[in-house]
């Protein structure tokens, strides 16, 4: 029997990423992970060694991932709805506009494209996930190798499993057992399969990856950006009305 591979990619070139000033290249401060010292990102670690940054195939995309989770939940609101409101207490407390982004999204919110280079985990690939329930990383998370498919890797609301899979291919080695075997993972966006993204590894105490040479000065994002308002299109967002 052919031994299981763990399928990778290599050098993906082009990318896009969306930071914060004054260089959006730079990994996030620890003191942004909230989670008992974890960041929240599908990839990021759940041990809380390591940094992970996201980078995108275009600019569109990286907007897509910020945003999908601004949407308008039809449910909650359906909810709210239903709600007797016998004191008349609900004037007081008028419910938030529905997929309304503030202005103050922009603040110091920069997009920068770059080169990139690395090789990366096909996380969701076929054979990827073979690998994964052969090496015993779902086995570790009490799921059953016939509930593991593409699906579960894509959930928003797994990040526990998604950060476990992350740690799991971080600490792979190559056949001397001295280099890591990937950079990071390649991945596709929940909110389309044409989106492809990546997760960067941090693996050396640098400001900034390796493995990514900016490719141009960093551009302020504004509301009249084309793919963000293309993104908010998509998603069924709109600027909050002020004044």
């Amino acid at each position: 029997m052919t031994p299981l591979q763990l399928p990778v990619s290599g050098d993906p070139g082009p990318v896009w990423r969306v930071g914060y000033a004054p260089d959006p290249w730079q990994w996030t401060p620890w003191e942004y992970a909230k989670d008992r010292g974890r960041f929240n990102g599908r990839w990021d670690d759940q041990n809380a060694d390591f940094r992970t940054l996201y980078t995108g195939d275009s600019l569109l995309g990286c907007f897509l991932e910020l945003l999908a989770s601004q949407r308008p939940n039809d449910l909650a609101y359906a909810e709210l709805a239903a709600i007797e409101d016998d004191d008349h207490a609900a004037k007081d407390y008028p419910d938030p506009e529905r997929g309304a982004i503030g202005l103050d999204w922009l603040n110091d919110r920069l997009y920068a494209r770059g080169l990139q280079i690395g090789t990366y985990a096909e996380v969701t690939h076929a054979e990827a996930l073979a690998f994964l329930v052969d090496a015993g990383v779902f086995d570790r998370l009490g799921i059953p190798p016939h509930d593991v498919d593409a699906s579960l890797l894509k959930d928003p609301r797994q990040r526990d499993i998604t950060r476990t899979v992350a740690r799991f291919l971080f600490d792979l080695r190559d056949k001397t057992a001295l280099q890591p075997l990937v950079d990071g993972i390649a991945f596709r966006s929940r909110m389309g399969d044409d989106i492809r993204l990546w997760a960067v590894f941090q693996r050396s105490e640098n400001d900034v990856s390796e493995l990514i040479t900016p490719d141009g000065p960093p551009h302020p994002v504004t509301d009249d950006n084309p793919d963000l308002a293309r993104a908010f299109t998509l998603l069924g967002l709109h600027w909050k009305a002020t004044g």
